[in-house]
Parts: structure tokens; C-alpha cells; sequence
């Protein structure tokens, strides 16, 4: 991707997860936002809903200061993102969200 001017940015993923209640259960997704092939901060996509994976929601922000010109991002599933649950850490993503922030 293109940053267009030297600044801070918030970086955040729409998704959705169906795999369990909004009260109970463990079943958040979780994975690894990179930056330039670095880790640049985790990221997290709690289950919305048993079943329901037509409810598109947006996952917390990572805010990193970027330098302008050409970056390579990466949504990463990395060994220190299992989650409690272990067996199930995943989510349907339909884009990621740049901000410019400052």
C-alpha cells in the first residue's frame, strides 16, 4: 500500500465471527497485523454470535507512525495467537480500514 504523507495511522480489519454467543464461550479470533514483514500488533475479532456470520463488525485498532511511500501489510496467524479455546480462532475478513490519524 501507498502512504500518501508521513504520519500516524490506525489500521483495523471488518470481519465476522459466527462461532459462538456474544456471552459465553471463548472463541475470539486472533491474529498478527505485520508491517514491512515486522510484527506491528495483534489483532482481535471477538464472536458476534452463534451462527451469525452475516454481522460484519470492526476489530481494535493498532495506531503505528508510518514514513510516506510504499508499505507492505500482513494478517498473520501466528503461534502466540491461539486463543483459549485452542480449537477454533477463526473469522471471515472483508477488508482492512488505514486511517490517517495525525
Amino acid at each position: 500500500m501507498d502512504i500518501p504523507e508521513e504520519g500516524v495511522y490506525s489500521f483495523s480489519l471488518r470481519y465476522a465471527n459466527g462461532n459462538g454467543p456474544v456471552n459465553t464461550e471463548n472463541k475470539a479470533a486472533v491474529r498478527t497485523l505485520t508491517l514491512d514483514g515486522n510484527k506491528a500488533g495483534t489483532i482481535v475479532m471477538p464472536h458476534r454470535g452463534r451462527g451469525n456470520w452475516n454481522d460484519w463488525g470492526m476489530s481494535n485498532q493498532i495506531v503505528l507512525p508510518l514514513e510516506k511511500g510504499r508499505h507492505t501489510l500482513g494478517v498473520r496467524y501466528l503461534p502466540e495467537d491461539e486463543n483459549m479455546n485452542i480449537s477454533t480462532n477463526h473469522a471471515l475478513l472483508d477488508h482492512l480500514r488505514v486511517e490517517h490519524v495525525k
